[in-house]
C-alpha cells in the first residue's frame, strides 16, 4: 500500500484514504472546483482580496476558511456554497457516507 501523502497535482485524490480536518476537506472542494472551471490561485486570491501566501496558509491547514471567504469563493466558482460542503466527498469517493442516512 502506497502510504505517500498525494500531492497537488494528483488531481485524483480521494480524500477519505487520509485523515483530515474539515478545513482540508473543504480546501480540497475548493481545488477540485478551481481545476473544473480553470480558475488559479492568484486569480482566487486577487479575488478574495488576499495574498496568494494568505491563501496557501488555507489550503495547507494554517488557517481556517471563515464562511464568508467560502461564500465568495462560491460565486467567483459560479457553483453553489454546498458544493463546498466537506460531506461532498463521501459522494466523491464512494457514494453516499453510511452516516448521511437516517432511520425513520
Amino acid at each position: 500500500m502506497n502510504t505517500t501523502q498525494p500531492t497537488e497535482q494528483d488531481g485524483a485524490t480521494v480524500a477519505n484514504q487520509y485523515d483530515h480536518t474539515p478545513s482540508v476537506e473543504v480546501g480540497m472542494l475548493i481545488r477540485l472546483e478551481m481545476t473544473a472551471k480553470k480558475k488559479t490561485r492568484a486569480a482566487l486570491a486577487e479575488h478574495l482580496g488576499v495574498s496568494t501566501s494568505s491563501l496557501s496558509r488555507r489550503f495547507m491547514d494554517q488557517q481556517v476558511w471563515d464562511i464568508n471567504e467560502l461564500a465568495d469563493i462560491a460565486r467567483f466558482l459560479g457553483t453553489p456554497l454546498t458544493m463546498l460542503c466537506p460531506d461532498r466527498l463521501a459522494f466523491l469517493s464512494d457514494g453516499p457516507a453510511d452516516d448521511a442516512t437516517e432511520e425513520s
